[in-house]
């Protein structure tokens, strides 16, 4: 484990030298919202990884497919812990013997609005289908 976090370390503090990196950064304190496209594999889980370390903030990644934001989170949690990284779960079509399952969907979904509403930073992965799903408003 501390091997890990020291090769992501390593890997951060490169990242933070690129000049397109720090440029992004400066962005963000300009703007309330980034848009960042073109990175591939998981250097997309280091770029969200750093970005979230070096800012403090809660960074929100929507995904086009559910395969991907799982793809994503994994590789996320390798880079910037498990703990940091939420994977905000859609409602499935739930048949009566999956009862269970829907349950813990529910309890992931409720942990993901609480950390959001709390304003604890985090790394939140959202698949796009999750967006179409209506949700209570906040009291």
């Amino acid at each position: 484990m501390k091997l890990t976090h020291t090769v992501n370390t390593e890997l951060q503090k490169l990242l933070q030298a690129d000049p397109a990196f720090r440029a992004v950064l400066e962005r963000m304190d300009r703007e309330s919202e980034t848009r960042v496209t073109g990175l591939k594999g998981s250097s997309k889980a280091l770029f969200i990884a750093a970005l979230h370390e070096l800012t403090g903030r809660s960074v929100a990644v929507l995904c086009a497919s559910g395969e991907e934001a799982r793809t994503l989170a994994q590789d996320a949690a390798f880079f910037a812990g498990g703990d940091s990284v939420l994977l905000m779960p859609p409602w499935d079509l739930m048949l009566p013997d999956a009862l269970s399952s829907q349950k813990d969907v529910e309890r992931e979904r409720i942990r993901v609005l609480s950390t959001l509403i709390e304003e604890k930073p985090a790394i939140v992965i959202i698949p796009r289908q999750v967006l179409l799903q209506k949700v209570v408003p906040r009291g």
